[in-house]
Formats: C-alpha cells, sequence, structure tokens
C-alpha cells in the first residue's frame, strides 16, 4: 500500500526532470553567444536595463501564477463536484428507434 502512495506522490517528477535538464542545457551554452564570433562580455546589451528585465520575469512569473490558480480552481471545483449522475432512461422516452435498436440485445 505504501508503495501505492510514493507512486501517486512521484507524478510531478518526469516533469521536473524534464525541465531542470532542459535548463542545464541552455543556461550552460548560452545560445545567445556565437562560439568563436561573439564573447560573453560582448554580448550584453546595453539598452536593456535590470529593471526591465527584473520587470519581464516578475510579469512572466504573475502571468504563470494566474493561470495556476485559474487551472486548480477549475479542476478541484470539478472534482469536488464529482461524477455526473447516469440518466436513466425509458425506451419509451428515447423513441421506437431506440427501442428497435435495444430489443436484440
Amino acid at each position: 500500500r505504501w508503495m501505492l502512495w510514493v507512486l501517486v506522490m512521484s507524478f510531478p517528477l518526469p516533469l521536473l526532470a524534464l525541465n531542470m535538464g532542459w535548463m542545464a542545457a541552455e543556461v550552460g551554452r548560452q545560445p545567445w553567444v556565437v562560439q568563436g564570433l561573439l564573447r560573453t562580455s560582448e554580448a550584453v546589451s546595453p539598452t536593456v536595463s535590470t529593471a526591465e528585465v527584473a520587470t519581464t520575469l516578475a510579469l512572466f512569473a504573475l502571468i504563470y501564477a494566474v493561470l495556476f490558480v485559474a487551472w486548480a480552481r477549475i479542476f478541484f471545483g470539478l472534482v469536488a463536484r464529482g461524477p455526473e449522475e447516469p440518466v436513466e432512461m425509458l425506451a419509451a422516452e428515447r423513441g421506437p428507434a431506440a427501442a428497435e435498436g435495444s430489443a436484440g440485445r
């Protein structure tokens, strides 16, 4: 039984591994610098301030947080509501074609 809980709680691990690997690859190779043509010290943009970079990063984080909260509210609302009750209909209510189709069962 404890193994089932380990399995259930490990669902975010593949996504975490994927994102960590992607970040390690992208940060490690500095894709904005061309090997042999542009050094890292020359790749700095003098027109973009630290405040602009911080603001952009904060806005992206805010957008992702808002999207996550919206998703969580919808998801947990649907889970709390539970599945819809099956509707039992009599053959007479469905019509003669439905009654004929189910007669051979």
